[in-house]
């Protein structure tokens, strides 16, 4: 006999793309708290003990906010997500190759935003936004310009660009329609009074 549970998840449960992301490495200062069993689940050895500085590592996503939960360190940003880059993406998104700084972008940015700290969160936060606002319609446009490709795009930034590319293809498609019948429609006599 099975029961019917119904589970509380998030929407990108089960997105591949969040998968892989998860996976991904974030710098955190682990503090005096941290329980030496984490080191050997991010492949290093446990120091015999830890300062009241702390220990800077790398680690997994998808593990860095168990141990922001449980207060035994601080995430950091990693490179391409730091403040140097947030101010340059917003002054000129379209300067950058996002797909170089990170494959999944967007995905581990938001990710990331959940495990800092607010004070470190809302600028990111504020940066993902205005980067996504300006690379998607520069890449919009250009798709209605008539370019087929782009280089250094992300795959949400991507799928944006082929939406618009299919955009042009069927009103394009629509306007040889129109003209079409527009030369066989009959043609009407002015009216007059």
């Amino acid at each position: 006999m099975t029961s019917s549970r119904q589970f509380s998840v998030e929407s990108d449960y089960m997105s591949l793309d969040a998968i892989l992301a998860a996976g991904s490495t974030v710098p955190m200062q682990l503090n005096e708290n941290a329980p030496p069993g984490i080191f050997p689940l991010i492949g290093h050895a446990a120091p015999p003990s830890i300062g009241p500085r702390g220990i800077r590592v790398d680690i997994p996503l998808w593990l860095a906010s168990s141990v922001k939960d449980g207060h035994y360190g601080m995430a950091m940003y990693p490179t391409g997500y730091n403040i140097k880059y947030q101010n340059v993406l917003q002054a000129n998104a379209d300067t950058m190759s996002l797909d170089q700084l990170h494959h999944y972008y967007y995905t581990f940015g938001q990710s990331l935003c959940r495990i800092i700290s607010l004070d470190l969160a809302s600028p990111l936060s504020k940066s993902l936004l205005s980067t996504w606002i300006q690379r998607c319609g520069i890449f919009f446009s250009r798709s209605l310009q008539g370019q087929t490709r782009i280089d250094g795009a992300t795959k949400e930034e991507l799928a944006v660009f082929m939406i618009g590319v299919k955009t042009k293809e069927d009103f394009d498609r629509w306007l040889r329609a129109e003209k079409r019948q527009g030369s066989n429609k009959r043609k009407l006599a002015p009216y007059n009074r």
